[in-house]
């Protein structure tokens, strides 16, 4: 039988009551104005237990089936900012007795059967609440976003390179001191892909802290 992974039961969905107001005030205060609508579309969940406590979950997917999750710190004392559900067994979710991931996130990268379908436009970022801004405030569905978990890896560059094809016009948007790392990738996916990949310059921190208006502005010139 076909293995199936479902969220954790103290993964809750997020609303803005109780303990996951304060899940709801991280996302507004990394610009979503719009917070609640945000939470419901992404169905972002939250937990204040085990190895995920106090992170914001968000799912993984695959043609609409839970392949596995990232979990975003809201504490500004924790330095590991994400941790993702792993595919083969790490001592950490051993230790937890924590499902397996279905897919290896060194291998995904987000929204990957909409990445390979194709679409006019490509975008993509580093982390996943890059992805979240960029996507909720892209300014057209002819824009497909992506990102990567973190520098990019070798698996996650070749099936960019499949998917660039099905694609008019490519672009990378990584945190401004990577910059290295942007132009670096668009020159590979670009020897790999045969197409123009255009690293895109912003002014803020990273592209999760843009304002709608920013990433309104920045994705327009794409289209």
């Amino acid at each position: 039988a076909e293995r199936r992974l479902k969220l954790l039961p103290d993964m809750k969905p997020l609303k803005d009551s109780g303990y996951g107001k304060r899940f709801m005030d991280y996302l507004r205060d990394r610009g979503f104005d719009d917070a609640e609508a945000v939470a419901f579309e992404y169905s972002l969940h939250y937990t204040l237990v085990g190895p995920f406590a106090w992170r914001l979950i968000l799912p993984l997917w695959d043609a609409a089936a839970l392949v596995g999750w990232t979990g975003r710190t809201i504490r500004k004392d924790e330095e590991l900012r994400y941790l993702t559900l792993p595919s083969s067994p790490a001592p950490w979710s051993m230790r937890h007795n924590l499902p397996l991931a279905l897919t290896n996130p060194d291998e995904y990268v987000m929204d990957q059967d909409i990445v390979l379908a194709g679409n006019k436009v490509l975008v993509v970022c580093e982390g996943p609440i890059d992805w979240l801004k960029l996507d909720w405030y892209k300014p057209s569905q002819e824009i497909t976003v992506t990102c990567l978990f973190g520098m990019p890896k070798q698996h996650q560059i070749e099936l960019l390179a499949v998917a660039a094809r099905r694609y008019q016009r490519i672009a990378t948007v990584l945190d401004p001191e990577a910059f290295a790392q942007a132009v670096q990738l668009s020159y590979q996916l670009s020897e790999l892909s045969g197409r123009d990949v255009l690293p895109l310059t912003i002014k803020d921190e990273d592209p999760g802290a843009m304002s709608k208006r920013a990433v309104r502005d920045l994705l327009q010139k794409l289209i």
